[in-house]
């Protein structure tokens, strides 16, 4: 009964219900290897996206952090060094415009071009990751 699955069914016979069983054939074992070929691949992709998610939520948190971080002084720089060159500049020079606050504003304006741009090289290189693991993801599950 190892390799044949049995299938009970009942009929009436001389008056008393008895039991007949049906013997209904197994998969070959070319068709049963193919299949444990299957599954092993598919285990094993579903191993790899596991891994890669659980990697993926400590990364995740820390470049979030180190994210926010490096934009906050991305930012915060250009309008800090805009501020001292302005009060350099009113404090030597005579002038009826205040330079610490035209400064102040192009710096900021200039961090945050800068960290924009950073920000948008991050995204592309995450959608470029993506894209290409599911693309390696497709080669992987339609090559036998």
């Amino acid at each position: 009964m190892d390799r044949r699955q049995r299938e009970g069914t009942e009929s009436r016979g001389r008056g008393k219900w008895e039991r007949r069983e049906r013997v209904v054939p197994g998969p070959s074992p070319r068709l049963r290897r193919a299949s444990q070929d299957e599954l092993c691949k598919e285990v094993g992709a579903q191993e790899k996206r596991k891994l890669r998610a659980q990697r993926g939520k400590a990364r995740s948190v820390w470049l979030g952090l180190g994210m926010l971080g490096l934009i906050g002084w991305s930012v915060a720089i250009p309008a800090l060094l805009g501020v001292g060159l302005g009060i350099w500049i009113d404090a030597h020079l005579l002038s009826h415009y205040s330079w610490t606050l035209m400064l102040l504003l192009i710096g900021t304006i200039v961090g945050c071009l800068n960290a924009w741009r950073w920000v948008a090289n991050e995204q592309r290189k995450i959608h470029e990751e993506q894209k290409n693991h599911n693309q390696d993801e497709h080669r992987g599950n339609h090559h036998s």
